[in-house]
């Protein structure tokens, strides 16, 4: 395991196993961003069809400029790499706000990305409380665009960045419940309880309509 997913681990808990399946998924997302502004640039003023032959179209597709990146405290890495990578691949340059729980592997990240070459200032790290960062980022002139994950008193500030126009994109991240019937099958349903309450692809809580209670109760633990 390499040292950015050990701090992964040890910073805020992330099981091994699940760090060999970010591994992966890290280099599968910068592969795919690569790829595909690669397509898109063989695309660039690109003519389209218009009803009116005495116009001509082209689309010409231009970085946005400085995008403000706020990633949670779960899976830092990979909520790094999801963000960045796209940003990066376009042209953008990134303001990246890590969560005040969870800021070492973002530090270490950028560390990653001078060794590879990458030119200073391409990406910048901005390590505050949320509500102190949120307040900058949003009424910041140079600030182009938001790309968030956290939860939703985050989410209520960052969207006063639409008055000013700014486009903003973020994850619901809301987790949710799970109802559990007598006939359910414990060896199927087991996977489901992996990482409970971590993620927000996860789990929050359960309701538990029949004999089953102590048993999945115990998988959870």
């Amino acid at each position: 395991m390499t040292p950015e997913y050990k701090f992964d681990e040890f910073s805020m808990g992330v099981p091994s196993i699940a760090k060999d399946d970010d591994k992966d998924d890290v280099t599968g997302c910068f592969e795919y961003n690569a790829n595909l502004v690669e397509a898109l640039d063989s695309k660039q003023k690109a003519p389209t069809s218009l009803s009116m032959k005495t116009f001509k179209c082209h689309i010409l597709r231009e970085p946005i400029g400085v995008v403000g990146l706020i990633t949670p405290w779960n899976y830092p890495l990979l909520m790094i790499t999801w963000k960045v990578a796209p940003t990066l691949v376009v042209g953008c340059t990134a303001i990246l706000k890590p969560s005040e729980l969870e800021s070492v592997t973002c530090l270490e990240f950028v560390e990653v990305c001078k060794e590879v070459g990458l030119p200073l200032g391409v990406i910048s790290i901005l390590t505050r409380l949320r509500h102190e960062a949120s307040t900058h980022l949003t009424s910041h002139p140079h600030v182009e665009k938001f790309e968030f994950t956290r939860n939703s008193a985050t989410r209520s500030k960052i969207m006063t960045a639409a008055v000013q126009l700014k486009p903003v994109a973020h994850s619901l991240c809301e987790k949710r419940p799970i109802v559990v019937f007598k006939d359910l099958d414990l060896d199927k349903g087991e996977p489901c309880y992996i990482i409970f309450r971590q993620a927000c692809e996860r789990v929050q809580k359960y309701l538990d309509f029949g004999p089953l209670k102590r048993k999945v109760a115990g998988m959870a633990l």
